[in-house]
């Protein structure tokens, strides 16, 4: 099957989807103040890698690194966000410009299309041994992480800016 063909049957969502992941990222790449919900929005990815281990009906065992995976992520997010972090004043959050949301969201499309891509074009890879638990951990780090830099930004004292 040729990759024309391939790309022809992808649902439009998907695009819209990336689209909507690099317009986020690159705003994420300038100082800003945002809305602190709006932070907790990249963290809804965790969904596509749930979908994606559901549909390839994983072990146990797989369930478990995906699991013990995302808490080092929640984790290393809690410690990097206080980087980027300047104050929080009431709903909203001044931030420091940075790559990593970028980075992150489309590493994070990039395996969960791929991995999409072989279920549909070559099952038997998709689930071979080191694909499904190499997805658990790469998926459940990265989309931890950006739970644990929500949390940090909520965890933040709320100060009054002047």
């Amino acid at each position: 099957m040729s990759p024309i063909v391939i790309f022809q049957h992808v649902p439009l969502w998907v695009w819209l989807l990336l689209a909507g992941l690099i317009a986020l990222g690159l705003r994420s790449s300038r100082d800003r103040t945002s809305p602190v919900w709006l932070l907790i929005l990249p963290s809804a990815l965790v969904f596509l890698g749930l979908r994606s281990l559901i549909a390839l009906q994983v072990s146990p065992l797989v369930w478990a690194l995906f699991a013990i995976a995302y808490g080092l992520g929640v984790l290393l997010g809690l410690k990097l966000q206080p980087r980027w972090t300047v104050a929080r004043s009431g709903p909203t959050v001044t931030l420091r410009g940075e790559y990593l949301t970028l980075i992150l969201m489309l590493a994070l499309f990039g395996v969960n299309f791929a991995l999409g891509m072989a279920q549909a074009v070559a099952p038997q890879l998709a689930s071979s041994l080191p694909v499904p638990h190499g997805f658990a951990v790469f998926e459940g780090v990265a989309s931890g992480i950006f739970l644990g830099r929500a949390l940090s930004v909520l965890r933040q004292p709320r100060h009054q800016m002047t």
